[in-house]
This record gives structure tokens, C-alpha cells and sequence, in this order.
């Protein structure tokens, strides 16, 4: 009786201490876990100057104050106050920093610092503490900046940010080769068959001298477009014969550009396109379907190529400066005003080929004093020779058949 009772109890108590194991057990995977807080806690002279819990976000406490004395940052050792304490980065563990104080005019000669050098100069020199940035990125001509390197060798590792910085160090800029950009723009336009050109925006200084291509990326360049080289430092520009259109104020006030020829292929010059070229000299390689009048005052020579059959009327109207011209064989007709006001041309030849001329062609050229007609013309127009005070003689052909009133008026 009495050792069926003992193991009774026994075995009730090994129960116990099973449903007790159990309940333990039951508690710790409930899937409760406790939060761990980590904290930075700033002292300052004894006294904690700011507890900040270490967590997305969190940002240093403001400076601390202290009369006659100049707050150099927060330092993790308070015996020597040499381990600086600059970011929350890394902290996995609860801290305290310290504040370190120098006297207040002499500086902070325990300073960390990081020295920036630019091609062997010092570009800056930043103290490592709290607020602290990086410098402005240095300025090199013909050079971009690359970013800032520990060793001024290989250039492999680089240096980003004063973060973690416990020790005085000097970086090093390291530079690439700037790209040089193109002088010319290029526009497609026609549907994007042809190109139009104008010159980068803000290169206006480096223009000097230019050649135009006569094909881009394997496209027609076919226009000067608007604007183009306005007021640039052009000092000479060579056009491809295919170019079709110059725009408007197109090298307008190009002061340096004394001379340019027009290809034969241009057949519209907009308004104002030479306007304020002052130097300019003009050689027009004349096609019927132009007319000077964009650039009257400009045109010295001009240049008839072969096969053109008519020269237009008002062709070259008040070209003042144009002093002698060829009428190549084989032109059939000088239009309607073609040479009025031309008032340094000093002589001109027709050739026999030309039939006709139109009424005023050559009226207020008053410096022309020789002007030989061929044997082929037939019909000479009103007012043709008028007012070319400085004529005094000239022969009418036996094959003229008709002629205009007027012609020589104003003859001395």
C-alpha cells in the first residue's frame, strides 16, 4: 500500500512538470518578440545633452553652446576625444559620444580634415564635423570633372562623402577629356529628306572660318537656315553648290566675313539675309531665278556660268559696287532692269548672241562709259541707256530692228 502511493505521487509530479515545460514552450512561440531600441546619447560636461534613437531618419542633434568655447564635434573616446563620431551609419549598438571644446580664437588644432587637390593645388580644405560638405566641384577648360580619388595614380578608389572620416586625408579631382561639340547643327527638314544647317547656340565666338558640307550623314545640306550665323565671329564661309536656300538675317551682322560666294544652285535669299556686313564682298554665281536684291550693295562680282540663256529682270538693280561683269555667248536676253543703277560699272560687251534687251536694263549707270553691242541684236527697249551721263558714243548694229523711246536720254 504505502509503494503504490509513493509511485503515485511521483508519477503526478513528472505530469506537472511536463504541462508546466509545455506552457513555456506555448509562450515563447506565441510570435511575440520583444523590440530592441538603439539609442546615441550626446554628453556634454557630464550632462547628456540629447538622446537619439538610431532609425531611418534620424539626424544629429543641434551643436551644443558653451561661453569662451568653440564646440569641435562628437567624439566616441571621453579620455582622449580622438575617435570622431560624425554619422549614425553602421551603429548597431547603444553609444555615447562626447562633446569636444576648444577655447574659443585658437581654432580647433585637433581637427580632422580633408584636403581636396585640383591638378597639384589645394582647391579646398573641409574640417570633417558635423554640417560639413563636400566642396563646389573644380573647374578645368577642355576637361570634365570625373570626381574626387584616394590616390592620384590609378584613380580606383573614390571618395564620395565625409561620412566615417576619423583620420586627416588629401583626395585627389580626376579629369576626362571633354568632348568637343560640333560648330554646325543640323535640321532635317523636307519631310526629312535634306538637311538645314545653322550654327550650336552660344558658339558664336569660335565661328572663324566655316565649311558647309554638301552632304550630312548621307543627306543634301540645302539650306542656310534663319538666323543662322547672326552676329557670329564668322570670318569666311565656303557654300557647296546645292545649297538652295539662305534664310533670313542669315549672317547678318557678321562683321568680320568680308567675302562669300553664292553658288549657282541658290534660289532664295529672305530678307535682311546680309544685312550689317559691313566688310562683306559678294561673288554671285548668278542663276536666272535670283535676284540681287537681298544683297544689292554687296555684290562686287558676279559670275555668269555657261548655258544660262536670259538674265532676268532686275537681275542685278542697284549693285553699286559691281565694277565690270562677262556676259557669257550663248545669253539670248538682258531682262527689264537688269543693270539699272549699277553705278560703278564702267564698261560691258554683249556677245552675238544676245537678241534682245529690255526697257531700262542699263538706266543710271552713270559711270559707264563703253558699251559694245552685238551683231545679233535685234530689239533694243525704252529708257535702255538713260541717264549714263558719262556715255558719249555708242554703235547701234545693223541688225536692230526695232528700237525703244527714250534710250539715251540724259546723253552729254
Amino acid at each position: 500500500m504505502k509503494r503504490f502511493c509513493r509511485t503515485s505521487l511521483l508519477s503526478i509530479l513528472a505530469l506537472l512538470c511536463t504541462l508546466a515545460v509545455s506552457a513555456c514552450d506555448g509562450k515563447a512561440d506565441d510570435g511575440k518578440t520583444d523590440e530592441i531600441t538603439i539609442t546615441v546619447t550626446f554628453r556634454v560636461d557630464a550632462a547628456t545633452h540629447a538622446t537619439v534613437e538610431v532609425k531611418a531618419g534620424a539626424a544629429m542633434p543641434a551643436d551644443p553652446q558653451k561661453e569662451g568655447f568653440t564646440f569641435v564635434g562628437w567624439f566616441l573616446d571621453e579620455a582622449e576625444l580622438t575617435q570622431a563620431f560624425t554619422s549614425f551609419t553602421g551603429i548597431t549598438a547603444n553609444v555615447t559620444v562626447y562633446a569636444k571644446w576648444a577655447p574659443a580664437g585658437e581654432g580647433t588644432p585637433d581637427a580632422i580634415t580633408v584636403t581636396f587637390m585640383a591638378d597639384g593645388a589645394t582647391h579646398a580644405t573641409v574640417e570633417v564635423k558635423a554640417g560639413a560638405a563636400m566642396p563646389a566641384d573644380p573647374q578645368k577648360e577642355g576637361y570634365t570633372f570625373a570626381g574626387w580619388f584616394l590616390d592620384n595614380v590609378t584613380f580606383s578608389e573614390s571618395f564620395l562623402n565625409l561620412t566615417g572620416i576619423t583620420a586627416n586625408v588629401t583626395v585627389y579631382a580626376k579629369w576626362t577629356i571633354k568632348a568637343e561639340e560640333p560648330l554646325l547643327v543640323y535640321t532635317l527638314i523636307n519631310d526629312g529628306t535634306a538637311y538645314e544647317v545653322t550654327i550650336r547656340s552660344g558658339a558664336a565666338a569660335d565661328a572663324g572660318e566655316v565649311v558647309i558640307p554638301s552632304l550630312h550623314e548621307g543627306k543634301p545640306v540645302v539650306s542656310i537656315g534663319d538666323n543662322a550665323f547672326y552676329g557670329s565671329a564668322l570670318t569666311g564661309i565656303t557654300l557647296p553648290n546645292g545649297i538652295i536656300r539662305i534664310g533670313s538675317n542669315a549672317f547678318a551682322y557678321c562683321a568680320s566675313l568680308s567675302g562669300i560666294t553664292i553658288p549657282s544652285s541658290v534660289t532664295d535669299i529672305d530678307d535682311s539675309a546680309f544685312s550689317g556686313c559691313t566688310s562683306l564682298s559678294v561673288t554671285w554665281n548668278y542663276n536666272p531665278d535670283l535676284t540681287a536684291r537681298s544683297f544689292t550693295q554687296l555684290v562686287k562680282t558676279v559670275i555668269i556660268p555657261d548655258g544660262v540663256k536670259n538674265i532676268g529682270e532686275w537681275a542685278f538693280r542697284d549693285c553699286g559696287a559691281l565694277a565690270n561683269i562677262t556676259i557669257p555667248s550663248g545669253v539670248l536676253s538682258i531682262g527689264a532692269v537688269a543693270f539699272a543703277g549699277c553705278s560703278a560699272l564702267t564698261s560691258i560687251t554683249l556677245p552675238d548672241s544676245v537678241l534682245s534687251i529690255g526697257d531700262k536694263a542699263f538706266e543710271g549707270c552713270n559711270a559707264l562709259t563703253s558699251i559694245t553691242l552685238g551683231n545679233g541684236v535685234t530689239q533694243i527697249g525704252s529708257d535702255v541707256f538713260a541717264n549714263c551721263v558719262k556715255l558719249t558714243d555708242i554703235t547701234i548694229p545693223g541688225s536692230v530692228s526695232s528700237i525703244g523711246y527714250n534710250d539715251f536720254y540724259g546723253f552729254t
